[in-house]
């Protein structure tokens, strides 16, 4: 639908809209899994004005609507585009995520016609997820959305017969959905042994495949493993720095399971990770800590012989385009502190540079635990 719409539309950036539709293809070539023939960029575009089923991956798309077009053969928007993006849905299905990724691609429709030469489309489907999310959540009372935050934090990944006790919002909005074909091998997956996620696999000659962690962090700390056929069947074998036995991964049975997309991974489970990590570590040091206090105005609460630190933690990929983002957002409160990674310590003073006429004060992780153990 984003893909479809960058093509309908007049407005934006035309760098920007290329860019978001190379990575729209990226996405179904990933969708397609590595066993499986996906379409080349010129032939994704031509799809887009043949019916869903045929674009699609096998599966994907439920049966009753997989005959709708997105565009005419004269490649303008056709009615199936605009009933789907904006005025409702036309025959959905709200199983398997699909209520999610209508308001989300709603959105995400509605931006990209308004796409500047900085924005990504990577960045922007994320983003437009997680605010529904993060909606339904908020909606149902603060000690509900920090639950839902505990769950989508600490376990993206979920089996199936335990979904029926989530949260509300998690089970209405069923942000638990399939397993993807480029997540598995042989039906099987297996989860990144730092964030708990599903991680990529790369087919490879002989029928050896690799498993790797997206965020590229863990990868830097070994999440990358890969497969080998045994005398007593198939197995992971560290093919990374990673050498702990008891952090190698287990493949799974892939319909036993259902996960996290991967917006919801990168916007909240990430990010989520690494405020935990924060808290846990404050706490040690004898601290007060709230997570998310006042309905999420910021990550952390934290408190230690009257001294107050109003902590938003980000784990953008880009200190450049979170010192864009951040440049004109007030902090929350006095004593307010944006909080980064150790690992992008060199970046600290231009996001400081940034937001110092917001109030803001920047500290990386190692930075603010000193602090408060100093108070």
């Amino acid at each position: 639908m984003a893909a479809a719409s960058l093509l309908t539309t007049a407005e934006g950036d035309p760098r920007a809209k290329v860019r978001m539709l190379m990575e729209c293809h990226g996405r179904l070539v990933r969708a397609h899994g590595p066993a499986r023939r996906a379409p080349g960029f010129a032939e994704f575009v031509d799809q887009l004005k043949k019916p869903l089923a045929e674009l699609m991956p096998p599966g994907v798309v439920p049966g009753h609507i997989g005959s709708l077009k997105l565009l005419n053969a004269d490649g303008t928007a056709s009615s199936d585009l605009e009933h789907l993006a904006f005025e409702g849905p036309v025959a959905w299905d709200a199983s398997h995520g699909f209520d999610v990724d209508r308001e989300h691609l709603r959105s995400v429709v509605r931006a990209a016609s308004k796409s500047h030469a900085k924005q990504s489309f990577a960045r922007l489907t994320p983003e437009t997820v997680q605010n529904v999310l993060f909606k339904a959540m908020k909606h149902a009372g603060e000690k509900v959305y920090v639950s839902c935050r505990d769950v989508v934090t600490a376990a993206p990944v979920q089996k199936v017969r335990a979904i029926g006790h989530l949260p509300a919002p998690l089970r209405a909005l069923e942000v638990y959905t399939d397993i993807p074909a480029d997540r598995s091998f042989c039906d099987r997956f297996a989860r990144c042994p730092f964030c708990q996620w599903t991680m990529r696999v790369h087919a490879l000659p002989g029928g050896a495949a690799r498993f790797e962690c997206d965020w590229p962090d863990h990868r830097d700390r070994g999440a990358v493993f890969r497969l080998v056929r045994t005398p007593s069947g198939e197995a992971l074998k560290f093919d990374g720095d990673l050498r702990k036995p008891e952090m190698l991964p287990r493949l799974e049975p892939v319909g036993d399971y259902r996960a996290l997309s991967y917006g919801l991974w990168l916007w909240v489970t990430i990010p989520g990770r690494f405020e935990m990590a924060l808290a846990d570590a404050l706490r040690l040091l004898g601290a007060d800590v709230e997570m998310w206090p006042f309905g999420d105005m910021y990550d952390l609460h934290v408190e230690k012989n009257g001294r107050v630190w109003r902590v938003d933690a980000k784990t953008w990929a880009s200190m450049y385009e979170l010192a864009d983002e951040m440049c004109e957002a007030p902090p929350p409160g006095r004593d307010s502190y944006i909080v980064i990674p150790d690992k992008q310590a060199q970046y600290a003073s231009l996001v400081r540079r940034a937001v110092k006429a917001q109030g803001w004060k920047v500290l990386t992780g190692p930075d603010l635990i000193a602090a408060v153990e100093a108070a």
